[in-house]
């Protein structure tokens, strides 16, 4: 069966199986063999992987390799269970910085739709995740703030917060709610901050809003990365926002002016800066791909791919919603 096909008792096991494996200690000490190991050296058959505390130390290929590596780092073989890999591959986990849900539930859903969305990324590889909240009145994001900070307590996999909103433009408001979008005053963007307390690790705004120069100033020196996006920013405003210290870009080409050769906007303003990341959503469907192709070239090293998840994610064919909006899942 397909994770994205489980029945609602299935997934639910399986954040309990998820949730278990992050509270204990016990099995941390393993090798998996028969393996493909993938990453960025390439890909390498019929290796083996020792793992100890739950970090992996080495990976190799030679029996007698392994052997010496258990022994360089206290072990005994007899310490160690043996997990056989079938010849799957086995790659780097998945860092997610931008993604709302899955299975239902967003991470706005409190601790539950924490672990039951983070559960389907984690079948999925994503072993890692920033949790992206959607714009709410200011006192829900607040709230949603301190609910990721309490679960960042027990769970290593969740690093921190991600804001769309509620800063952005009115004309690229995308899903959110266009009654909640407001100008990051510096009480709002201090509100934010304290509710967060050291957790919120980037947010997406328009630079272009009143305050906006002033509150990507105000995150940067809070240690938090200002991201551009849900925008409708010219060339220059753009520049200037990287200029103060905005270091990404949300999902570029998508809830943004595009590019135009009188009115360039905030699209080549991150292609010429090597100081900016650059999120591209590469579904198949948010960004063709002769356009992805050009991404690439013009900022080779700087794109990092994002899901953009949202609850409707691995759900089965029906209606659910997208913050406010209405929408259908069709042929999955």
């Amino acid at each position: 069966m397909q994770v994205s096909e489980m029945s609602k008792n299935a997934y639910l096991d399986a954040v309990n199986k998820i949730d278990d494996s992050l509270k204990s200690s016990e099995g941390r000490n393993f090798v998996v063999r028969n393996v493909s190991v993938v990453d960025a050296r390439g890909i390498v058959p019929n290796a083996w992987i020792l793992v100890k505390d739950g970090v992996i130390l080495e990976t190799g290929i030679l029996d007698e390799d392994l052997a010496l590596a258990i022994n360089a780092c206290g072990l005994r073989a007899s310490d160690l269970s043996v997990v056989d890999g079938r010849g799957c591959f086995a790659a780097p986990g998945y860092i997610d910085l931008h993604a709302h849900g899955a299975w239902e539930h967003s991470f706005d859903d409190g601790a539950e739709g924490i672990a039951i969305a983070r559960a389907y990324h984690m079948l999925h590889g994503t072993t890692r995740q920033v949790l992206s909240l959607i714009t709410n009145p200011l006192d829900v994001m607040q709230e949603n703030l301190r609910t990721v900070k309490r679960v960042m307590q027990t769970r290593p996999d969740v690093l921190g917060s991600h804001l769309e909103g509620p800063f952005l433009a009115l004309s690229r408001k995308g899903a959110h709610d266009p009654n909640c979008l407001v100008d990051p005053t510096p009480e709002r963007v201090e509100a934010l901050l304290e509710a967060a307390d050291g957790t919120l690790r980037q947010i997406t705004l328009a630079p272009e809003r009143e305050h906006g120069m002033e509150a990507i100033k105000r995150f940067v020196e809070a240690g938090v990365i200002p991201a551009v996006g849900h925008c409708d920013a010219d060339y220059q405003t753009a520049r200037a926002a990287f200029n103060s210290g905005s270091t990404l870009m949300t999902h570029m080409f998508n809830a943004m002016n595009g590019i135009h050769h009188r009115k360039p906007g905030p699209i080549p303003a991150a292609l010429e800066d090597s100081r900016v990341t650059i999120e591209l959503i590469n579904d198949g469907f948010h960004v063709e791909n002769p356009v992805l192709r050009m991404a690439f070239k013009a900022a080779a090293g700087r794109i990092a791919f994002v899901t953009d998840a949202m609850a409707a994610t691995g759900c089965a064919d029906g209606a659910y919603k997208l913050g406010a909006l209405d929408v259908t899942v069709t042929g999955g």
